[in-house]
């Protein structure tokens, strides 16, 4: 890992010890209406993590940053949900910007930087935001991008987003 690496994964620590939404103030207390999982192309994380969601009952949406609406999830993705029991065929990407965001909306952007690029329209909807990962259990994990790493890679990326919904559905359950 190099200096640059580091530094961002300090600042995510930072970031998820301390709760940090998009007003400077803590996950919320509330449960949310809708989920929103936020990633770089909407083809593998917040994709994976909607269906995870969705799954448990939630109301979730997700979209990429940096991503060309109607592709479909990455093949790898498509075969680790499958072996999760989760079908991931029909997926779509959504472009942030073309995502319409509601009050009682939680965003929950994969990484730092999708947490920045999301912030300004988080605030201007009235919506809260706060790093996936602050939901897993352990502050020092990042929901890193596995688009072109190996199963190996997807599998452990994978088991981080099933700790992170969980953490959610243990904090917030669904009704």
């Amino acid at each position: 890992m190099g200096l640059r690496s580091n530094a961002n994964t300090a600042v995510e620590w930072f970031v998820n010890r301390a709760g940090i939404n998009a007003f400077g103030g803590r996950a919320p207390e509330v449960r949310p209406e809708r989920l929103v999982f936020v990633c770089t192309g909407n083809i593998c994380r917040s994709a994976y993590a909607e269906a995870v969601a969705r799954s448990l009952g939630f109301e979730a949406v997700s979209a990429g940053v940096d991503t060309t609406p109607g592709l479909p999830a990455y093949p790898q993705t498509i075969v680790e949900a499958q072996a999760r029991g989760l079908d991931l065929t029909s997926h779509r990407t959504t472009a942030w910007s073309d995502l319409e965001l509601r009050p009682g909306d939680l965003v929950l952007p994969a990484q730092l930087h999708h947490f920045l690029a999301v912030r300004p329209r988080v605030r201007d909807e009235g919506c809260q935001a706060v790093l996936m990962s602050h939901f897993c259990g352990n502050p020092f994990s990042v929901v890193r991008d596995p688009y072109g790493r190996d199963e190996a890679v997807f599998r452990e990326v994978f088991d981080l987003i099933d700790r992170v919904v969980h953490g959610l559905h243990q904090k917030w359950g669904v009704g």
